[in-house]
């Protein structure tokens, strides 16, 4: 059997429509709520890090290749394909793009040292080499190769530990505070891992069984990587990583630009944009979101505090190639922080104090927004430990909402106690108009979001508000997703609604399925690509078999007609049902094991595209005919012309592969 090369950017475009269910934070079948690893993976589902399949299965036993891993590794910090991805900021692509081109030379040679190097994951395997989660050395175990043969490694638990310690940036400390014995079995730990697993013990990621081991060659399963992936993320976001990188930095002196904009880069890191003093160029650098800015008067503030023009001394420092502001200053315009005290800037200063406000939101992934009688908005983090009240009673964050009136004691921008009294409910921003872009039902009412222009803002609607929807009195859950709408004030209280919206019909095909809550579905109707969201009371029925169904029994490539109120489903019927779908092409590569082939195909029916490259799945179970008669998977072999048939669009596996010639 032999191995061909193949053009990446033609497969990763082949992939890209194979796979095109989406279900955000939706729950997976086989991974149960009392899964040891339910919460990490139903995180990076939500996170967009990794997906399920039609069926919403995970597959969470399923062990993973260094190539597989480097994939959720990339995706994890940042990663994103440019060559399928839309809206992706144009500095933030061309750093990929050229880090990729740096890499190039490297992943070539390792595609020719490994017929069975894996060039589907070269560029998240450049991502990480670039951003020096992995070295080169660190190549080679990607293959194993004994007796002239070559099997795509097994990542292993002592390794993903390397890995991860990279990743928060604890290289060099856990390389100082490295004390042997750690573990009972240590002596299965390489010696160059061990400061990494012990490491990761003394913050808890890695916690030894009942004999004091660690197990450190264990196979990474899905759930494994699932578990210090998200694991590590927290940390992060949490602010207990510093700055520490194992690649090269550079500092630059401190910097006088002007501050015009920032927006989101993902969960850990934000892009900051200037301009520095006489260009009109705009410059973005990367932040993470555990820095905190000065005013004038050196007060620590939130990044979200920075207005548009201010001018703000920065200081750069170069890690891993990419260009991190690492101190802001305000040097002008700011606003100073009357709550909070400077910070002296050693670790073990603490500044307290106390601050009394209302609530903007719910909190949401330890993040607090308050909003001060001035008219100021503060953000802080909830520290871990945090002693909640509600109304004199012991609570959970969950159970605030906007509207809630607080008083809460802050350490050095970390609030370490909440005193709540539930509220009648506050406006959030100062939108008092726009369209619905979402609504969250919460205690006592509903968090609404608007847009109006580029502007956006959660709005705490309370449930004895007046609704009036097309100049009729109706319920608060009447309101929906695409309705233009005013609001009415007493005080702080939204007191009235006055709403706007339109009943239509849409027909069309199903692009894309979403099945978290709210569920969406993408359309195309002919004539444009729209997303629509499903109510908690959408009716779906499907009109052929005559029996109402759930969001889950639809498939890509459906025919259906949508009855909407603005943008969201009253009903949905499924018109046609897709029949078998057929791929018509010629094998050009067929992995080890032949777990699954790359098909040449002649037409592909979701993206109207000719003469793309598809990797099929080829479970044992697939029923596979030559000349009329049932095969095994492994006659399958390049140069073959097959005709692959899925019973719908979106199954991972198709039903049979017929050969042909």
């Amino acid at each position: 059997m032999k191995f061909r090369k193949f053009n990446k950017s033609l497969l990763a475009l082949g992939l890209a429509t194979l796979y095109t269910v989406s279900t955000f934070a939706a729950v997976a079948t086989d991974v149960p709520a009392n899964h040891w690893a339910y919460t990490a993976i139903t995180d990076l589902e939500n996170r967009g890090i990794v997906t399920y399949n039609s069926k919403g299965q995970f597959f969470p036993n399923n062990q993973m290749t260094y190539f597989e891993v480097a994939d959720i590794l990339a995706k994890a910090t940042g990663y994103v394909n440019v060559e399928i991805a839309t809206n992706v900021d144009e500095t933030f692509k061309n750093q990929i793009i050229n880090n990729y081109n740096s890499q190039k030379s490297t992943l070539a040679s390792y595609a020719t040292k490994y017929s069975t190097w894996d060039k589907l994951y070269d560029q998240q395997v450049a991502y990480i080499l670039g951003r020096g989660f992995i070295s080169k050395t660190d190549l080679d175990k990607f293959i194993i190769k004994a007796n002239n043969k070559e099997t795509k490694a097994i990542m292993t638990k002592q390794d993903l530990a390397v890995y991860i310690v990279r990743i928060l940036g604890k290289e060099k400390t856990a390389q100082a505070d490295y004390v042997a014995g750690a573990f009972n079995d240590e002596s299965l730990i390489s010696a160059t891992n061990r400061p990494y697993m012990a490491y990761l013990k003394s913050i808890g990621m890695i916690t030894p069984d009942a004999k004091g081991n660690s197990n450190p060659n264990t196979p990474v399963t899905k759930a494994l990587c699932a578990k210090m992936v998200s694991d590590a993320l927290k940390i992060k976001e949490a602010g207990t990583d510093n700055n520490t990188n194992s690649g090269q930095t550079n500092n630059t002196s401190g910097e006088t630009v002007t501050f015009k904009k920032m927006m989101s880069k993902n969960t850990s890191e934000q892009y900051i944009a200037v301009q520095k003093e006489g260009d009109s160029k705009t410059i973005y650098y990367t932040v993470k979101n555990t820095l905190k800015a000065k005013d004038e008067a050196g007060n620590e503030i939130s990044l979200s505090s920075l207005t548009a023009e201010q001018k703000i001394t920065v200081t750069y420092e170069l890690i891993n190639n990419i260009e991190y502001i690492t101190s802001i200053k305000i040097v002008g315009n700011g606003n100073s922080n009357s709550n909070s005290n400077a910070n002296s800037g050693s670790d073990t200063t603490v500044n307290a104090s106390t601050v009394t406000g209302t609530l903007l939101e719910k909190v949401s992934n330890g993040i607090v927004r308050i909003s001060l009688s001035d008219g100021q908005t503060r953000t802080y983090i909830l520290d871990s430990n945090c002693i909640i009240t509600l109304n004199g009673v012991t609570a959970d964050s969950s159970a605030l909402n906007a509207g809630d009136t607080v008083v809460v004691s802050v350490e050095n921008a970390t609030i370490t106690k909440v005193q709540a009294t539930k509220g009648t409910g506050t406006t959030v921003g100062t939108l008092s108009s726009g369209e619905i872009i979402a609504k969250q039902v919460v205690l006592d009412g509903y968090n609404v979001t608007l847009k109006q222009g580029t502007s956006e803002a959660t709005i705490f609607i309370p449930e004895k508000a007046t609704i009036k929807r097309n100049n009729k009195i109706k319920n608060l859950e009447d309101l929906r997703i695409g309705d233009q709408i005013s609001l009415t004030k007493t005080g702080t209280t939204v007191s009235a609604v006055t709403a706007t919206g339109e009943q239509s019909s849409v027909t069309g095909m199903i692009k894309e399925i979403h099945l978290a809550q709210p569920g969406r579905v993408v359309v195309n109707t002919g004539k444009e690509t729209v997303t629509y969201t499903l109510g908690t009371e959408t009716e779906i029925y499907d009109i052929n078999s005559r029996k109402y169904i759930n969001l889950r029994d639809l498939h890509l490539g459906q025919e259906i007609e949508l009855l909407l109120e603005s943008k969201e489903v009253v009903s949905l019927d499924v018109v046609k049902s897709t029949s078998a779908v057929n791929y018509k092409g010629i094998i050009k590569n067929v992995s080890r094991g032949s777990d699954y082939i790359d098909v040449l195909v002649d037409y592909d029916p979701i993206s109207g595209q000719t003469q793309i490259y598809k990797r099929i799945e080829v479970p044992n179970s697939l029923s596979i005919i030559n000349n009329n008669k049932e095969v095994n998977r492994n006659t399958l072999d390049i140069g073959m012309e097959v005709v692959i048939t899925y019973k719908y669009l979106d199954d991972s596996s198709p039903e049979k592969i017929l050969i042909i010639g």
